[in-house]
């Protein structure tokens, strides 16, 4: 994926954000109290694309004289491409059966528990964390260590996670 194609999956999923954030669509998604945070990711994106458009005709123009790098381009990953996903959750995944799965599942929870059944922000922001530095390190770490040691270790914390979650079910 290219710089230019970038900066338009960034404008149009920012100006679908907007969008969903001046009218009442943004309800079906996220709650009604969350409509800043949407209108301010939107604006980000959007911002984001028009920034990458001028930085890059700023360098087609800086580079126009030149002979086009030298004769060697650089490529993005095809990777990128998965960019493009969550503008197609928004404009393709119709809310309404993901609400009803939520509603549902709620109403299963609290059949089953006494009290409240909202969400533990703590271990939440806690899973997000340890996500975002596993991530980090794994991504640091991964090029120095061997695959037979990765493989091990994590089929062993899977197992173990496995074994924790089956002793908890049992009691």
């Amino acid at each position: 994926m290219n710089r230019q194609a970038q900066s338009a999956v960034l404008f149009l999923l920012g100006a679908s954000l907007l969008h969903a954030g001046t009218t009442d669509l943004y309800l079906r998604y996220v709650k009604q109290g969350l409509r800043p945070l949407v209108l301010a990711a939107g604006a980000v994106l959007v911002a984001a694309a028009i920034a990458t458009v001028w930085y890059e005709w700023g360098r087609a123009r800086r580079h126009k004289g030149r002979d086009a790098d030298e004769g060697h381009t650089h490529h993005e990953p095809r990777v990128a491409w998965l960019l493009v996903l969550p503008l197609l959750a928004l404009i393709l995944v119709d809310p309404l059966p993901l609400s009803v799965v939520d509603y549902a599942g709620h109403a299963l929870l609290s059949l089953a528990h006494s009290g409240s059944i909202a969400p533990d922000w703590f271990l939440g922001l806690a899973c997000g964390l340890g996500g975002l530095v596993g991530g980090y390190l794994g991504a640091r770490l991964q090029p120095h260590l061997p695959e037979t040691f990765l493989r091990l270790l994590l089929g062993t914390l899977a197992s173990a996670l496995g074994a924790v979650y089956a002793i908890n079910a049992l009691r």
